[in-house]
């Protein structure tokens, strides 16, 4: 299948995910739902062998796990004697989204393409907006326990720039200077949410920004290794 029919897919599989005039939803904070869990295993499916279809999966699964932070809804429960909503949170897809998300990267960071297209710019901005709100995520799970959103999106965001920065550097030319400064903007951004986040929300325990501080160790560990390593 060549690259434009599989962006008509990608766009058809995003379009299913984000319908929202079903007359039924399931539960999706602890639980990937059918539909959702269609579409990834199609994703999945998808043979990477033709030109920029690497770039569009990536692009198009980056966009399926911010779906939490940009697109949740409410609808009416039709099938309920009483009037009562359903929240749609997508907060189970983006939960499943940050393994195959990881992969996809690590799989393709040594090609120019997923740079030149833009899709790893994606990537890393579908991380903004939980390394900002940070406490301030809505809850990881409704039954049971699970990392919170932002600590999830934070390991996400520090291993696949990990991945990321040896390839950049070794591409060299490859990677046209637009690309290699909307990356590292976008990595920039990250940074700046992380130092910036409000933690006023969180425990008292907390109110010495200790998770912060040890975050952004991390975060200043990765740059510092990787720029000045002997």
């Amino acid at each position: 299948m060549d690259h434009e029919r599989i962006k008509i897919l990608l766009q058809i599989c995003k379009a299913v995910v984000t319908y929202s005039k079903s007359p039924d939803y399931r539960p999706d904070i602890d639980t990937l739902p059918p539909v959702p869990a269609a579409v990834i295993a199609t994703f999945d499916r998808i043979d990477h062998h033709a030109p920029d279809v690497s770039s569009a999966v990536i692009s198009s699964t980056a966009d399926l796990g911010a779906l939490a932070f940009d697109s949740p809804f409410e609808v009416t429960d039709t099938f309920s004697t009483r009037p009562s909503s359903i929240s749609v949170t997508y907060i189970a897809l983006f939960k499943a989204i940050q393994s195959r998300l990881v992969s996809l990267v690590e799989r393709f960071c040594k090609k120019a393409e997923v740079y030149n297209s833009g899709a790893l710019t994606k990537v890393l901005s579908s991380f903004t907006t939980p390394l900002r709100l940070k406490y301030g995520c809505p809850a990881p799970s409704k039954h049971g326990k699970a990392p919170a959103l932002w600590k999830t999106a934070s390991i996400s965001f520090l291993t696949i720039i990990k991945s990321c920065l040896p390839s950049l550097t070794d591409l060299g030319g490859s990677v046209t200077q637009e690309a290699f400064e909307s990356f590292w903007k976008a990595v920039v951004e990250n940074f700046r949410c992380v130092l910036s986040a409000d933690c006023q929300s969180y425990p008292s325990i907390w109110t010495n920004s200790k998770p912060k501080k040890i975050l952004t160790w991390r975060l200043w560990h990765l740059w510092s290794s990787t720029f000045y390593r002997a």
